[in-house]
Order: C-alpha cells, then structure tokens, then sequence
C-alpha cells in the first residue's frame, strides 16, 4: 500500500511540476524575462520530486533466500 502512495505522490508532484513550465511558458509570452516566482516554485517542485524518487529507490526489498 505504500509503494501505491509513493506513485500517486509522484505522479501528483510531476503534474504540479508540468502545470509550472507551463504557467513559465504563458508567462513569457507576454513577459521578456522569466518570472523569479515561478522560477523559485519549480524548484522547490523539483526538489520534492527528487526527495521522492530518492526515498522510492532505496526502498529495503526482501531478502532472497538461499537454494540448499
């Protein structure tokens, strides 16, 4: 059940990070430089789908156990 929330935690973090660069590309049609907010929130998005693609990768598997 974990491992589900772990994959809906990220796949929540990589739509909220795609809505981001979206709102970036928006804003730069009217805007000659990037926006420093926007900038600083995908960033942050960034970091928080790190920490969870981290956590995920050293999740402890279960031993295999030895053949006789």
């Amino acid at each position: 059940m974990a491992k589900r929330a772990k994959s809906a935690r990220r796949t929540e973090l990589r739509q909220n990070l795609r809505k981001l660069y979206l709102d970036q590309s928006v804003y730069l049609l009217t805007h000659r430089l990037p926006s420093t907010a926007i900038n600083f929130k995908i960033a942050k998005a960034k970091s928080a789908l790190a920490v969870v693609d981290k956590a995920s990768i050293y999740v402890e598997l279960p031993k295999k156990k030895a053949k006789p």
